[in-house]
């Protein structure tokens, strides 16, 4: 049998419907991504984080916890890895990350 857990849903939101009984003799698979983003500014809890393609920008300052009470949410600024650069553009909160590469994002104060 195969199952799935993302650990985001049990460590950030604190969803256990997912939960999975491992016993003896069962396997774990990890695995890797390279999808990670730096969430620095006005969040409560600004660290680096995995994102994928179908996040939002709302869900990845979720993730850091929401915005701290000086924040801005009008002032949402990724860099992006685009052609070879690193270019720094505004995006709302309800916009999906698609397939942008994230570089980091960055949450203005009011």
């Amino acid at each position: 049998m195969k199952d799935t857990l993302d650990l985001y849903d049990l460590l950030i939101f604190g969803d256990r419907t997912k939960d999975i009984v491992i016993e003896q003799g069962d396997t774990i698979l990890v695995t890797a991504t390279s999808n990670h983003v730096e969430i620095r500014g006005e969040v409560l809890r600004p660290k680096t984080y995995e994102y994928s393609s179908t996040d939002s920008y709302s869900d990845l300052i979720t993730f850091a916890q929401g915005f701290k009470p000086t924040a801005n949410p009008n002032e949402v600024t990724i860099q992006e890895y685009f052609q070879g650069s690193i270019n720094s553009r505004n995006v709302s909160i309800n916009d999906v990350v698609k397939n942008t590469v994230l570089n980091n994002l960055k949450i203005g104060k009011k």
